[in-house]
C-alpha cells in the first residue's frame, strides 16, 4: 500500500509493481516498463474556492517514458462544498477502470501517447488512442482513436472513429461510424 501526503494533493495506490531503467536516470530520464499500478487514487484536498479552474503550467524536471504498462482503476476527486448542508466532503470527478499505455512520454510539458486505451467497464472503452497533450495555456489536445461503446456493439454498431482537437476549454470532436 502506497500514500504520498502533499500540501495540495493526496495520492494512493493499493499495489505498484514496477521496473525502472536505472541507467536512464543518469540522462535525467525515467524509464517505466511492464509497470502495474492498482486502484490509484489523486485527492485534492483543497476546499472550493468559487473561482474558475486555473490551468497552471505543468512541466516535469525529467523526462518520463513508459511502455506497457497498466492502471488497475484510477479515481480522481476533491473536496467540494454541499449545496444544502455547506459541508465540505469528498466529491469524485473521473474513475476509469483500466489504462494501458503501450508507450507514452511526458517531456517537460508535453504529454505524448501511442496506441494506449482507457476503459470504464460496461459504458466506453477507447483504444488506439495516439495523440499529444501540453500542459500550458488551456492544456490543447490533439488525440484520435476508436470509442467502443458496449451497448452499441450489441446492436451491431462498430466502433467509432474519434479525432479530438482544442483544449480542455473547448474540445472538437469528430466521430464517424460504420453502421453495418
Amino acid at each position: 500500500h502506497l500514500k504520498v501526503g502533499l500540501k495540495t494533493e493526496d495520492i494512493t495506490a493499493k499495489r505498484i509493481k514496477l521496473s525502472v531503467g536505472w541507467r536512464s536516470i543518469v540522462q535525467g530520464q525515467i524509464h517505466l516498463t511492464h509497470t502495474t499500478i492498482d486502484d490509484l487514487v489523486v485527492f485534492s484536498k483543497k476546499p472550493p474556492s468559487g473561482r474558475p479552474f486555473s490551468y497552471s503550467p505543468i512541466s516535469l524536471p525529467f523526462d518520463l517514458y513508459v511502455t506497457n504498462s497498466h492502471v488497475n482503476g484510477l479515481t480522481i476527486s476533491h473536496m467540494s462544498r454541499n449545496p444544502v448542508t455547506k459541508k465540505l466532503a469528498p466529491k469524485t470527478d473521473v474513475v476509469f477502470s483500466h489504462i494501458y499505455l503501450k508507450s507514452a512520454s511526458w517531456k517537460d510539458d508535453l504529454l505524448t501517447i501511442f496506441k494506449s486505451s482507457v476503459k470504464e467497464n460496461g459504458i466506453f472503452e477507447a483504444s488506439q488512442v495516439t495523440g499529444t497533450m501540453q500542459f500550458h495555456k488551456h492544456y490543447p489536445i490533439n488525440a484520435q482513436g476508436l470509442l467502443i461503446i458496449p451497448s452499441l456493439q450489441k446492436v451491431n454498431f462498430a466502433p467509432f472513429k474519434v479525432v479530438a482537437t482544442g483544449d480542455l476549454e473547448e474540445i472538437h470532436g469528430v466521430l464517424n461510424a460504420e453502421i453495418a
